[in-house]
């Protein structure tokens, strides 16, 4: 990726994180970025990126049921900042976690988001 999609990939890394109310700091639950990639993308009016965001959830199943929840509901229409750039659209796919219980589990995430340049 470049420098600007890399700025960009970290916001939105961060966004998915606030939504769920996770940490990236090491206190589980945790949200660990697995792999960042960029397309660029393009219409008659409009030219950005098509990002896709590789990332894990892990910790208490509990805990995960509740982040990925308000993953579900709320990183759709969370209005995330980007100097210079706008979320024209961003879709969450989720793994399926094992059977919940106390031990601490794994969820993957798959974050699929067009920014388009303002």
């Amino acid at each position: 990726m470049r420098p600007a999609s890399d700025r960009i990939a970290m916001r939105l890394v961060q966004a998915v994180a606030d939504t769920a109310g996770v940490g990236l700091n090491g206190e589980k639950p945790i949200l660990i970025v697995e792999e960042l990639a960029a397309q660029e993308w393009a219409s008659a009016t409009f030219v950005g990126a098509l990002h896709r965001l590789d990332l894990r959830l892990e910790g208490p199943a509990a805990a995960l049921a509740a982040a990925t929840e308000r993953l579900q509901h709320g990183l759709a229409t969370r209005d995330i900042p980007l100097p210079g750039h706008f979320v024209a659209e961003i879709a969450l796919t989720l793994g399926h976690p094992p059977h919940e219980d106390d031990c601490d589990i794994a969820i993957s995430l798959i974050v699929n988001a067009l920014v388009l340049q303002d």
